[in-house]
């Protein structure tokens, strides 16, 4: 905001910290200070900025003031915090999934396995093999679902 003072942007608790010298020193030592920061707006609300700051030069190439250029991050961060959650709840939802359909594919591997060793007779052998091959078809693509 040209000719106000530079922390006419800044929450009072950056002001207070001494961001924006520290900003400039940045700009100045790197040639570009670059950084998310707290704003205030017109209005007094605060919103979090990309903020990048170069310093301006003179003819000798002294620093003659800075260039900032803010821009308003908050519906990409609500974005992204709404991303993170949708991720956990996709996890949460698949894992339970994944759970809910091992379970008695498990249980049926186990007992198929317990009538092949003790050969009870209830099956002949090749339809046990086959059972327990479907069983472990069927597990595949769920293990497949949770990766």
């Amino acid at each position: 905001v040209l000719g106000r003072h530079k922390t006419i942007l800044h929450t009072a608790e950056d002001a207070d910290a001494g961001m924006p010298q520290q900003m400039m020193q940045g700009a100045l030592a790197e040639g570009k200070w670059v950084g998310l920061v707290q704003r205030v707006r017109k209005d007094g609300t605060q919103f979090t900025a990309n903020v990048v700051m170069t310093p301006r030069k003179d003819g000798n190439g002294r620093a003659a003031g800075f260039v900032l250029v803010s821009r308003d991050t908050t519906e990409e961060l609500r974005l992204t915090r709404d991303l993170e959650r949708a991720r956990a709840m996709q996890e949460q939802f698949l894992s339970k999934v994944s759970h809910e359909l091992r379970a008695p594919v498990n249980s049926m591997l186990g007992f198929e396995e317990r009538v092949e060793q003790r050969a009870l007779g209830l099956q002949p052998k090749s339809q046990s093999k086959l059972a327990c091959s479907s069983s472990l078809n069927w597990l595949s693509p769920v293990s497949c679902l949770y990766q």
